[in-house]
C-alpha cells in the first residue's frame, strides 16, 4: 500500500497520472529541423526541476548537431517565482548556444508578461505569441530549413 494515504499534505495524483515524461516534451523534426520544446502541464517548482529541463534540451540539441529554430508550448506553465531569473538565465544559454530562433506561445496573457520582462531583463527578444500558429508563422517567416517563408 502507498504509504502517502497516510499523510496528511495531498498524494499528487493528478500530476502523477496526467504528467507527461520531460524526454517526451522535447522532440526534434528531423524534416522540419525544428525542436518542439512542449511545456504545456509543466511545473518547475526548483532549481532541480529547471536543471532536469537544461538536460533534456540541451541533449536533444547535441544530437540535432547545429543551431536549430525552436518552437515552445508554454499553456498552463507553471514556475515559482523565485527561480524565474535563473529560468531567464538559462533560456539565455540555451538560446545563444543552441536555437537559431526561438517562438514561444501561450494563451496566458500573465505567462506571455512575466516571462516576457523576464527574457527582456536579459536582453532576448521574448517572441512570445498567443497561438501555435502564430509561433509557426514567425518560424517560417524568418525562412528556416524546413520552414518556407509564407
Amino acid at each position: 500500500m502507498d504509504r502517502r494515504i497516510f499523510l496528511t499534505e495531498p498524494m499528487g495524483l493528478k500530476d502523477m497520472l496526467l504528467s507527461i515524461k520531460l524526454v517526451d516534451r522535447v522532440t526534434f523534426d528531423r524534416q522540419q529541423q525544428t525542436l518542439f520544446l512542449n511545456f504545456e502541464g509543466l511545473k518547475l517548482r526548483n532549481l532541480q526541476d529547471m536543471d532536469s529541463v537544461r538536460s533534456c534540451v540541451e541533449a536533444a540539441c547535441r544530437s540535432a548537431g547545429k543551431k536549430v529554430p525552436v518552437i515552445v508550448n508554454y499553456d498552463s506553465f507553471e514556475i515559482e517565482e523565485d527561480i524565474l531569473d535563473q529560468y531567464a538565465a538559462m533560456v539565455q544559454y540555451l538560446t545563444e548556444r543552441y536555437y537559431t530562433h526561438v517562438s514561444r506561445y501561450t494563451t496566458s496573457a500573465f505567462l506571455r508578461m512575466k516571462l516576457g520582462e523576464a527574457l527582456n531583463e536579459r536582453g532576448l527578444a521574448p517572441h512570445i505569441f498567443e497561438t501555435r500558429n502564430e509561433a509557426l508563422h514567425a518560424t517560417r517567416l524568418n525562412g528556416f530549413p524546413g520552414h518556407p517563408a509564407c
